[in-house]
């Protein structure tokens, strides 16, 4: 016979585990139900506060930032361990960026530092500078984000740390450097980690008219994207239908063969126009209309 309580947090780690299965097939409503459901048998608070965590983290994945907030602020009521805390600041911190929110943002990452620091926890210590390079690159600050971005390398040599200085160049309007960013990245990463690299190199080449090594590079986009985890099925057909450009198909053709592959999902042009506010883009969507 086990007690009332064990068997709560059996049934707790039973949905729990059924939110991370359906996470990891995009189901995210079912996802979320599940987690939801777990909180209210769980009688560990550190269990509790990593299901409020995953929830935050789903909403923040499905741009849904006031929702993440909200469940960022729940996990962080519980008595937890260190790690956990920096990890659930680090989440909540990125989120107040996406909500506009910098003195919190400046806040949280502060303190996630701290704690991250007092753990010798390299990866985040990385992750948290290359968060505070971003701020300043966004504000135009170039001189105090490439010194963010050198103490982050310093610690050790990610590859979303070439491509964030690759963005920032691409802020600065120096696309010989970006690109050069984004090929040390693509050095470092590893397998399916390269998808958003080679996506984004593939399209400054097509912007730069470069259809040689946009070629290259969106086959890679190709192989590896059975790989990836997206979110969004209309940035799969974006970068569908910048692959097929390549190949010089009419523009109309090129919407009856993105909506036909993707006929299970919402194919936006209305998305498609703000992703990239191209010339290309605009075509499409005169024709649509």
């Amino acid at each position: 016979i086990i007690s009332q309580q064990a068997e709560g947090d059996i049934k707790a780690m039973a949905f729990y585990n059924l939110g991370y299965s359906y996470n990891k097939q995009k189901k995210y409503a079912d996802a979320l139900r599940m987690y939801t459901k777990s909180l209210k048998h769980y009688s560990n608070e550190i269990n509790k506060s990593k299901a409020f965590e995953n929830i935050a983290n789903l909403y923040a994945k499905l741009a849904r930032p006031e929702e993440a907030h909200y469940f960022y602020n729940q996990a962080l009521r519980y008595s937890i361990p260190a790690k956990a805390k920096m990890k659930h600041l680090f989440g909540r911190a990125v989120n107040e960026k996406k909500l506009q929110r910098f003195d919190l943002f400046c806040e949280d990452i502060k303190e996630a530092k701290s704690i991250a620091q007092s753990l010798d926890d390299k990866r985040y210590l990385s992750k948290i500078h290359n968060q505070i390079a971003y701020r300043y690159a966004e504000n135009e600050r170039f001189d105090e984000a490439f010194e963010a971005f050198d103490k982050a390398l310093a610690i050790k040599e990610y590859g979303y740390t070439y491509h964030n200085i690759a963005e920032t160049y691409l802020i600065k309007k120096d696309t010989g450097q970006a690109i050069e960013y984004f090929h040390r990245a693509l050095d470092v990463k590893k397998g399916k980690d390269k998808f958003r690299t080679h996506k984004d190199l593939a399209y400054i080449y097509y912007l730069t008219d470069d259809n040689d090594n946009a070629k290259i590079q969106y086959e890679f986009v190709l192989k590896l994207y059975p790989e990836v985890d997206r979110t969004g099925e209309n940035i799969a057909a974006i970068d569908k239908i910048y692959t097929l450009r390549l190949h010089d198909l009419p523009p109309m053709e090129l919407v009856d063969r993105v909506k036909n592959e993707y006929k299970d999902h919402t194919f936006n042009l209305e998305y498609f126009i703000k992703y990239y506010q191209s010339n290309f883009a605009l075509e499409l969507y005169q024709l649509e209309l």
